[in-house]
């Protein structure tokens, strides 16, 4: 084990769960936020390779309170763990879960959490970072099976919270699953990250969570999160970058999140002003065949009011507003006719 370092990241050739050795590590991605302290791993057995992400508790001793510290790591794999086992029972096909867990050690200075996972051929962030292209069937046809991802959280009263790139797993040419559950929200489950203003990364964040304008219920903040960032996603497959950071460009630096002092409801007319300009620009780079129905998707999802994001047909009545299942639909039916023009 390297100097300074915690045990999490001295793993190499170390025998776990049933057999698994761990033989390589991965490098920490410079701009990953995910859980404290995590290391990651590829694991074998019998021919297999599997992705082990380990967590320790070195560092808490730089924390001012080192209880309170162990409490939230340790909170924190038990409810991912959790999280993951339920998603596994539930058979959440589009969902990447946890193969097994288990804990190394027996002393706190020695104690490793880890949880194995199958092992994906890519994600989304390293395709990008490699320099190479997805194409735009292939881009609407992983937007399709991340939109079912989180029609099927959504489906046990789960909200990722988290959706990017790099939580987004290529398997082959025609699959993808969602990742990380690390920083997900769970209805009726307390989880330590709750109490932040941006669970996930702060880059892809719901615009009004930006200005600190949080509604206070949960499939409003939550579900309304995911929707937001699933068209920011889909954006971002066909623009290269993500929505927030496409319309924070547009608009006028008095009225970004760090210079604008008053309310949400305030800075709305400027924000949606930029969304429109953002808008618009994405529709001309789409081909024409489809680019009025995938911006209306898009500006749907992202609506800048969080309470009437959704299909306009479910946002009257008795419908769940936030419900994903149109929009798996249409998303699956226009991956199919980009495909048919392809061959």
């Amino acid at each position: 084990m390297a100097s300074g370092l915690g045990p999490a990241a001295g793993l190499l050739g170390t025998t776990v769960l049933d057999g698994w050795k761990v033989v390589e590590q991965l490098p920490r991605p410079s701009n990953g936020t995910g859980g404290y302290f995590s290391t990651g791993y590829i694991a074998e057995k019998s021919g297999s390779r599997a992705f082990l992400k380990a967590t320790d508790l070195s560092g808490v001793s730089a924390s001012r309170d080192t209880a309170q510290a162990i409490k939230r790591i340790t909170e924190s794999h038990v409810f991912e763990r959790d999280l993951l086992s339920t998603c596994k029972q539930k058979k959440l096909r589009r969902v990447v879960t946890a193969i097994g867990n288990g804990t190394i050690g027996s002393r706190p200075d020695e104690l490793v959490f880890f949880l194995l996972f199958e092992l994906a051929d890519s994600d989304v962030r390293r395709i990008w970072a490699a320099g190479e292209q997805l194409t735009f069937a292939i881009s609407l046809r992983i937007a399709h099976h991340i939109s079912s991802a989180l029609m099927q959280l959504h489906g046990i009263a789960v909200a990722h919270q988290d959706l990017k790139p790099s939580n987004v797993l290529l398997f082959g040419p025609k699959d993808s699953k969602l990742a990380d559950l690390g920083r997900a929200s769970a209805l009726g489950l307390t989880a330590t990250h709750d109490e932040l203003l941006v669970a996930g990364d702060l880059s892809y964040a719901p615009l009004e969570l930006m200005y600190g304008h949080v509604l206070p219920d949960w499939k409003t903040r939550r579900l309304g999160c995911d929707l937001y960032l699933l068209g920011s996603f889909l954006f971002q497959l066909l623009r290269g970058t993500a929505l927030t950071p496409a319309v924070l460009a547009k608009l006028d630096r008095r009225f970004r999140p760090d210079q604008f002092p008053g309310r949400y409801e305030d800075v709305l007319p400027h924000l949606e002003s930029a969304f429109a300009e953002a808008l618009q620009q994405f529709q001309s780079d789409i081909p024409e065949w489809c680019a009025s129905k995938i911006r209306g998707i898009v500006a749907q999802l992202c609506n800048l009011k969080p309470e009437e994001r959704g299909h306009p047909r479910n946002l009257s009545g008795t419908l769940n507003r936030f419900s994903l299942e149109r929009y798996v639909s249409e998303l699956d039916l226009l991956a199919t006719r980009a495909e048919l023009r392809i061959n």
